[in-house]
Order: C-alpha cells, then sequence, then structure tokens
C-alpha cells in the first residue's frame, strides 16, 4: 500500500492488513530477506574508541562487525538461554578479548575460530582468555543462558528506570538500550562508537511474538513455540537495537517510494494501530526534507509504559497519546537519518543524533503543519535551552547520571537554525540531506561533522560550536 492508506479508517486498515500473533505468516517482502552476515563487512569498519561519558562500556581494542543471536525465553522461569556468533577485527594484538555480558547471564561454552577458549565473568564483564591477532577477522562463538537482569537508567526522567531486557510481572519483554543496554542479553561490544550487521532469532511462547530491527526474515510456530528471525539491512549502533517479545499484531504498508513498513500492536490495541496509519504519509514528508529512507525497512513497535527509543528500522514507540502523535513520530522517523544512518561516536556528541531531528520536528513539521511562526519558536526554544542549561549543563558536557537532557535538543537545534540563517534555506538542505549520506553507516565525532559543514558550506563552525554546545548559558545568537 502507498500513502493512500492514511486516508483509510482505521478499522479497514486493520481488517485488511493485519497478522495476528497466532499465525505462523510472514509478508511477502520479508519472504525476501535472507539472515546471515553480508559478503564484505568492509561495510562495518568502525574505530572503537573509550566513551568519555560511560568508559565502564565498550572495548576499543574490539570492532564487531556481525552479530548473530538466538536466543529462546521462558517467561515462567524467567529464563533466557541464548547462542551468539560474533565476527570481530581486534584493533591491536590481544591476549584476551574482553566484551560487556550481563553477570546475570552464564556462558556454557566459548570458541574462537573453531578452539575453546577459557572464559571469566567480571561484574558485566566476560574475559575470553585467547590471542587474536590485530586487523585479522575471528569468530566468536557462545552458548549461554541466565536470568538477565536490566540495568538502572542513569537518568532523573521518572518515565525510564531500566535499561536492557526488561520483562513485566506476565512475562512480556521490552528492551530499551541508550545509552548502553544490550549488554544484560546478548555479548556486545556495547559502545556507540562499534557499529555492526546483525541478526536476531527470537523463540518465544506459541501466541506471543518476538519482535527487533529490520525485516521479519522468517516466522514459524512449532510444539508450542514462535520463532521469529529478524535481518537489519545496515550497521547499527548497540543502542539502536531493540526487542519486544508479547501478544503482538502485525500491519503492513508501504511510502510512497515503495519503502516496506510493518507496525506491531497488542493485540486490540486499536487506538495505537490507528496512531501508526500516519507512519507512509510522514515518512514522505521527510523523505523531502532529509532525502531518502536510508534503510531497507520501516518499522514501529508499540510497548508498555511511558519510554521509547529512536531505534534502528524499528521505531520503539511508548504508548502514551504524546509519543504517538504525528509530531513525536516525526523526531522518532528523523532520527533514521540523523542518529542511526550516522551515528555520535561519543555520548558527549549526542548533540548529533537530536538537533537535526527536533529542528525538522518540533520546528518545521510544526511550522508546516499548524502555522507557527518560527519567531515564537525559536523564542520558545531558547527560553527552554536556559532553563536546562542551569539544570543538565550544556548539551556536550551532561552529567553521566543524566543522559540526554533537554538541552541537548534545544541547544543544538538551535545552532543548526542560526547555520540555516547564515547560509539560506537551499544551502541548508543539502546539510540536511548530505552529512548523513556523506557519513553513512558510520559513528562520527564533533570535529568530522564540522570538517565536513565548512568544506560544504565555506562556514567555519568552530566557535559556534564551542558556544551552543560547551557554554553554560543560552548564546545569543
Amino acid at each position: 500500500m502507498g500513502t493512500s492508506v492514511v486516508r483509510r479508517t482505521a478499522a479497514a486498515l486493520v481488517a485488511v492488513t493485519v497478522v495476528g500473533s497466532g499465525l505462523a505468516a510472514c509478508s511477502d517482502d520479508a519472504k525476501k530477506v535472507q539472515i546471515g552476515p553480508p559478503t564484505d563487512l568492509a561495510a562495518a569498519a568502525s574505530t572503537p574508541r573509550p566513551d568519555t561519558v560511560y568508559p565502564q562500556f565498550g572495548n576499543a581494542g574490539i570492532d564487531a562487525r556481525y552479530y548473530a543471536v538466538d536466543v529462546t525465553w521462558d517467561p515462567d522461569k524467567r529464563q533466557l538461554t541464548g547462542v551468539e556468533t560474533i565476527t570481530f577485527r581486534p584493533t591491536a594484538n590481544l591476549k584476551r578479548v574482553v566484551l560487556d555480558f550481563g553477570s546475570g547471564l552464564h556462558v556454557n561454552r566459548a570458541e574462537i575460530d573453531g578452539a575453546s577458549v577459557p572464559d571469566d565473568h567480571e561484574a558485566d564483564k566476560l574475559i575470553l582468555t585467547a590471542r587474536v591477532d590485530k586487523g585479522v577477522d575471528s569468530v566468536l562463538r557462545l552458548e549461554y543462558s541466565g536470568s538477565p537482569a536490566a540495568a538502572d537508567a542513569p537518568t532523573d526522567r521518572g518515565s525510564l528506570a531500566y535499561l536492557g531486557w526488561s520483562s513485566a510481572s506476565n512475562g512480556e519483554v521490552t528492551s530499551i538500550q541508550q545509552p548502553y543496554g544490550a549488554f544484560t542479553w546478548m555479548a556486545v561490544n556495547d559502545t556507540p562508537s562499534d557499529k555492526a550487521f546483525h541478526d536476531v532469532t527470537l523463540r518465544v511462547p506459541k501466541g506471543w511474538v518476538g519482535i527487533s530491527n529490520g525485516a521479519l526474515a522468517s516466522r514459524s510456530t512449532s510444539g508450542g513455540q514462535t520463532t521469529t528471525s529478524w535481518h537489519g539491512s545496515a550497521p547499527a549502533a548497540p543502542s539502536a537495537m531493540t526487542v519486544a517479545i508479547g501478544p503482538y499484531t502485525s500491519t503492513t504498508a508501504k511510502t510512497g517510494s515503495g519503502t516496506p513498513i510493518t507496525t506491531w500492536v497488542h493485540d486490540g490495541d486499536d487506538v495505537s494501530a490507528s496512531a501508526l496509519t500516519v507512519l507512509p504519509s510522514l515518512v514522505d514528508w521527510l523523505e523531502k526534507q532529509l532525502g531518502p529512507y536510508p534503510f531497507a525497512t520501516v518499522g514501529a513497535v508499540v510497548i508498555p509504559g511511558e519510554a521509547g527509543s529512536d531505534t534502528q528500522e524499528t521505531l520503539t514507540v511508548p504508548t502514551t497519546a504524546d509519543s504517538r502523535s504525528p509530531a513525536a513520530l516525526v523526531d522518532q522517523l528523523a532520527h533514521q537519518w540523523w542518529g542511526n544512518e550516522v551515528t555520535p561516536a561519543d555520548w558527549h556528541d549526542l548533540w548529533i543524533a537530536e538537533g537535526i531531528p527536533w529542528l525538522v520536528a518540533d520546528g518545521d513539521w510544526r511550522v508546516a503543519k499548524t502555522d507557527t511562526p518560527w519567531d515564537y519558536i525559536t523564542s520558545s526554544w531558547r527560553e527552554a535551552d536556559g532553563l536546562n542549561r542551569r539544570h543538565s549543563g550544556p548539551p556536550s558536557h551532561f552529567a553521566p547520571g543524566n543522559f540526554g537532557p533537554a538541552s541537548v535538543d534545544y541547544g543544538s537545534a538551535l545552532m543548526w537554525q542560526g547555520l540555516r540563517t547564515q547560509i539560506g534555506d537551499e544551502e541548508f538542505a543539502k546539510v540536511l540531506r548530505g552529512l548523513p549520506k556523506a557519513f553513512a553507516g558510520r559513528s562520527v565525532t564533533r570535529a568530522e561533522v564540522l570538517r565536513w559543514v565548512r568544506t560544504e558550506t565555506g562556514v567555519d563552525m568552530t566557535a559556534s560550536a564551542a558556544r551552543w554546545l560547551d557554554g553554560t548559558t543560552t548564546p545569543r545568537n
């Protein structure tokens, strides 16, 4: 279906396109998807580095290229059983391979390049004793099991208490992983500077569905268990991955340019199903602003609670009315270009992922759809930015215990709006569209972004960025 789906009633849409959680089926588009690593893993080459906000996670000595994770979830016992294969390239000659791995999990067997290796587990670190050579791909295979333990969320927002694999009282699962949390259910280099291809297989009780990122490659039900396999079309940071398990129903559509869309809501949640029918038109609008959609699929899963995440290809949307509004969905979708196609290499550069989506959603979208004057918008942003800087610090210097404060949104959006005012709409459109494409699949630093802007526009933003991103007060311009 194209954008005409938006003009249908929710009831008609559901009647025509729903695939129930108890059916062993997948869309025609999904049937074409193949699980497995790409022939060439070069697109997943990264330059891992210690994160300055959360240095306890990640390993600069490991460049993960491909994750294949196959997990079985027993909700009654709260037990996870997994088999994982990681293709990685060491950035130095190593005697130990160290990955993030939750303390609630236990390795039953570990192999590197087919040979069994000793393992040790210290807190949330998996330590494998093995010699691996710089620049030479190795393959790690793990068999593991245990009860995943969610991590405390480093934020003062009441809407989000835990990160990673979180199970409700009935055993349903959600997993929000920004700025970290994938380590609670898989072995991973849990840092934004290391992006990798990924396939995820989820085995859950019959009547439930396991949902992850990208395209649904296969789905089957046998022996009281439903198995779904998911394939991400491009390298992703661990923070951009998602998992949801429960009684979900899917609806399919297509954007105007033909990209398949699949949305997932709890059985009977017609309100969320109706809210998500606008996705085709929102992607169409964003493609006019930001260029062609960067991935093979568009997806969304609506999870219980008040917290969501701008996860790659499959958005993680909370059930609150505000979060399902068109403006909020525009913001989440805009992160597919700014945040997922191009990703900050360090969490102190979160502004790279947040400024443009906020500018587009709370700025351009509001102007286009509500005729709100730009002067009013920027004035309200400046006021909010000032309050948030006093509370949380500058956009690039928030405290580790207060991840993602609002000053990151307001301050960096105002900085970008200043550039647009300086160079004009036509030249700024080249920045909106060109920068994510220039760094597609990569994690980048402030210096790289500013260097690209200077090369493409002739404007040196170094001083402006220092004022907006590092200053303790809102700049005058």
